[in-house]
Parts: structure tokens; sequence; C-alpha cells
């Protein structure tokens, strides 16, 4: 006799399969931004003199990270086609939806190669160094100004489960902003901590969100 415990039902396989594909893909893109980053610096490490003594070793490493690039890519199309065999074709919304999250990702490598260029520590993303005005105010026009228009129309074309997901990671990155940011503040007053790094919180806070809204979208 068959053991039920023992046995995979179709809508568990389905949802393991659907988990996997996910994190496959978010490894493939954070593999892909990391190697990408690490190209970018040997390129710029070659044309300030670093490789000149042995160019066949730039050469070599940046040959390997393209060669990772197409990989991890073909990985994450591989994945993409797997899930749309399975699932059939995305609606209007999901492909609005999708193209947003990617246009948003390259929007977001491209600030970061760009500030990673800016000579200095001032592409560091901790830094408060001093960058040229029209940097700051393409940068500023992108937070204050792109980024609000896109989140309400991206917003407005999710499905109740991500809406779901992502308000309810809202609240507890608030949560978190509304108990770190004084109490840290607090501390520091006392002499307790090293100053309170806003750029800190704001990240932290935005992890939060993004963890939350992969656990219960996806789990």
């Amino acid at each position: 006799m068959t053991d039920l415990t023992e046995t995979k039902m179709p809508e568990e396989e389905n949802g393991t399969h659907y988990k996997k594909r996910i994190l496959t893909l978010i490894f493939a893109e954070i593999g892909i931004l990391f190697c990408a980053g690490a190209a970018i610096a040997v390129i710029k490490a070659y044309f300030r003199g670093v490789w000149q003594s042995n160019p066949l070793i730039g050469i070599g490493i940046l040959i390997a990270l393209i060669a990772a690039i197409a990989g991890l890519g073909y990985l994450a199309y591989k994945v993409i086609v797997d899930h749309r065999n399975q699932t059939g074709p995305l609606s209007k919304k999901e492909r609005l939806n999708r193209n947003i999250l990617i246009g948003c990702g390259v929007l977001g490598t491209i600030v970061g190669f760009a500030m990673a260029n800016l000579g200095s520590d001032a592409g560091y993303i901790f830094s408060d160094a001093k960058i040229p005005t029209i940097v700051a105010l393409g940068l500023a026009a992108i937070f204050g100004i792109f980024l609000p228009i896109i989140s309400l129309i991206w917003h407005r074309n999710i499905d109740e489960q991500e809406a779901h997901a992502y308000k309810e990671g809202a609240f507890y990155a608030l949560c978190f902003y509304a108990i770190a940011a004084p109490v840290w503040w607090i501390l520091w007053r006392g002499g307790l901590v090293p100053e309170p790094n806003g750029v800190i919180i704001y990240y932290l806070t935005l992890f939060i969100v993004g963890l939350v809204w992969v656990k219960k979208k996806y789990y």
C-alpha cells in the first residue's frame, strides 16, 4: 500500500517547482549584477594601468566574467521559458508587472554603475561624499519623480496576492523604522552607539519590505 504521507500531491509538486524557479531567478539576477560589477572594475583597472605588465590575466578574467554573465542569462531564460510552458502565456497585467520590475532592475543597475564611476568614494553605497550637481539632480528626479509614478502604475496592475504581500511587507518595514530610528538616535545621544546613519536605516527598511514580500508571495 502506498504511504500517503510520503506521496507528493500535484499541487505540492507544482508549488515546489515554482519556488525553485523563483530562487533560481533571484540567484541568476544577483550573479549577473555581481559579475557585471566585477567586469566594470576589471576594465577600469586596465585603463589605470594595473594589467599593463601582464594584460592576458585581465583579459582572461574579463572573458570569464562575460561567460558567466551569458551563462546566468541563459539560465534565467530557460527558467522563464519553463515557467511559461507550465502556466501558459502571461496576462496583460502580468506582462506589464514583469516589464516594470525588469525596467526598475535595469535602471538600478545603470545608476549603480554610474555612481561607481564617479571616482574616489563618492559611489560607495554609504558614502556622504560630494557628487556633481547634475548627477545629484538626476538621481533626485529618479527617486522623487520617476519612482513614485512607476510605483503607482505597478500597484494599480498587481493582483490581490501580490498587493497583500507588498502591504504586509510595508507594514513590518514601517514598524522596524518606527522602532529602530528613535532607539538608535536615543542611544547615540547617550553616548552608547555611533551617530545614526539614515542610509543604513533606509536600506534595512527596504530589505524588510522585500523579504516579507518574497515570503508572502512565494511561500
